[in-house]
């Protein structure tokens, strides 16, 4: 199973690049402009991912329930806050589409 799981994880790396370039050539997009405009979603889901690893490492001891909720929770709040400071346009649109209204959302309309 580990095997399997190594060779996939391999494979899917080895393509990433030609998985993205080959159609991006297509619609005119650079893989270097679409990964610039994605940088901070990387950014907040690496830093919260640390954070929920953190909440892991503290939480060690209880029920597994326990940490599975607070991880979810904790990560899902960091994300949230992460957004709202670094990538407030984007969070913006999310609840837009979410059906929120521009007005409670404390921005200007």
């Amino acid at each position: 199973m580990i095997g399997v799981a190594t060779a996939y994880a391999l494979t899917s790396t080895a393509i990433l690049y030609p998985s993205f370039a080959i159609p991006f050539r297509f619609i005119g997009l650079g893989v270097k402009s679409f990964l610039g405009a994605l940088w901070k979603n990387f950014l907040g889901a690496a830093l919260m991912a640390v954070f929920v690893l953190c909440i892991e490492l503290v939480l060690g001891g209880r029920p597994a329930y326990e940490v599975l909720l607070l991880s979810v929770c904790g990560g899902t709040l960091f994300y949230i806050g992460y957004s709202a400071l670094l990538n407030r346009e984007l969070l913006i649109s999310t609840l837009q589409m979410a059906g929120v209204q521009r007005r409670s959302l404390g921005a200007p309309s």
